[in-house]
């Protein structure tokens, strides 16, 4: 952002630079959320320095990370007039529906590399070949079926190796897209990766800092136990990370923990937005719990019959368990990481063993009995050369 000098007021002059505000799911701005480093951000009007300031001054409270300069020109920028800043604004805005109105066509596997793309800074708004392959994607029909779209989104993530947005900011994305899918080697990859083992599938992550939210393209990550079993509902499934600016954990103490915390309880509570979909909160691992980190799921998928009730359905009853939060961390370990072994039948299992009481104290979390042959199994599935168990 660039400030003009004017006198006792300013001038804003338009600039390329990060939105510094994460604008609400509703209303005209939403296409906002979906600019990266080469959006425009236009303040409208005129204002007083006193006002002006006090709009730094909270956003120096909720990134204390950003560095605000302020100059009096901008150098090598030439100013625009009034009539050129309002067609720049209706150009702007006209690409910003278009982008937002095909999102909202397409499956959440497209969504999240779309947006990827933009999150990572590969691609822009103002490449005009970005709306030319949305519209091949969504009139060819690669949005069509879960398979052309899964492997629509795969080719989409590995577009992030092939641009430079600072030395081709205009590259021909849809000539990208048709190099890597006639690629041999990157069909084959394709097959590995998704005909693969169930123990790991391509994930995709969204980070949340107090003024971004940014999707990071699919990547292959070990899987728990519902994610396998749902595994044809995975782009409803999504990882989000709390973070600060600069991608760290954060740490919610000091004059602004408070206000830091109940805009964490506002995303908890509300969900996240891609497109017109709503992602909300689903559960947590222990582990994730501790790196500020949870599961959501998207419940209002056409294309995917999924709700929470059927995921707890599967997990188990644990209304047993009367301690909150004692129950929360039992469900968690249904999502915590693991790889499948094998599956057993009821008959092959031992039921009503006795727990293990020594010195006043029951044992019975991790203690059990596993049979030679299934230790020998489990041992090759990790690669151990040694069985403690035997």
């Amino acid at each position: 952002m660039y400030l003009k000098h004017h006198k006792k007021k300013f001038m804003p002059m338009p600039s390329f630079s990060r939105s510094p505000l994460n604008l609400g799911e509703d209303g005209p701005n939403l296409y906002l959320n979906f600019w990266n480093l080469n959006q425009t951000f236009f303040l409208k009007g005129k204002t007083y320095r006193t006002r002006f300031q006090n709009l730094l001054n909270i956003l120096a409270k909720r990134c204390p990370h950003a560095i605000i300069s302020e100059v009096e020109e901008a150098m090598g920028v030439e100013a625009l007039s009034n009539s050129q800043i309002a067609e720049e604004i209706r150009t702007q805005r006209t690409r910003g529906y278009g982008f937002q109105t095909m999102l909202n066509s397409m499956r959440m596997q497209l969504r999240y590399s779309f947006v990827a793309l933009l999150s990572e800074n590969c691609v822009s708004l103002f490449n005009p070949s970005l709306h030319e392959l949305m519209l091949q994607i969504l009139n060819n029909k690669w949005n069509d079926s879960e398979h052309t779209a899964n492997f629509s989104a795969f080719l989409l993530d590995k577009m992030h190796f092939e641009l430079d947005p600072v030395a081709r900011p205009y590259e021909n994305l849809p000539d990208v897209f048709k190099r890597l899918r006639k690629n041999p080697d990157i069909v084959d990859e394709y097959h590995e990766v998704f005909d693969g083992s169930v123990n790991y599938m391509r994930q995709h992550r969204i980070s949340v800092s107090p003024t971004l939210t940014r999707v990071s393209r699919g990547e292959e990550e070990e899987t728990n136990r519902v994610i396998r079993k749902f595994a044809k509902h995975m782009p409803c499934f999504v990882r989000l990370n709390f973070v600060t600016e600069t991608g760290d954990r954060g740490h919610y103490f000091g004059s602004i923990g408070h206000m830091l915390l109940g805009f964490i309880h506002r995303v908890m509570q509300n969900g996240v937005y891609l497109g017109n979909r709503r992602l909300s909160f689903l559960s947590y691992s222990n582990s994730q719990l501790k790196n500020h980190s949870c599961w959501l799921l998207c419940r209002d998928d056409p294309y995917h019959t999924i709700s929470e009730a059927q995921i707890e359905a599967f997990m188990g009853s644990f209304s047993h368990e009367n301690n909150f939060l004692k129950r929360q961390a039992r469900r968690g370990q249904c999502f915590s990481t693991s790889k499948k072994i094998c599956e057993l039948q009821p008959d092959q299992v031992m039921f009503g063993l006795d727990d293990i009481v020594r010195n006043g104290f029951t044992f019975s979390d991790g203690v059990g009995y596993i049979s030679a042959e299934l230790a020998k199994q489990a041992a090759e599935q990790f690669r151990f050369s040694q069985v403690s168990a035997l």
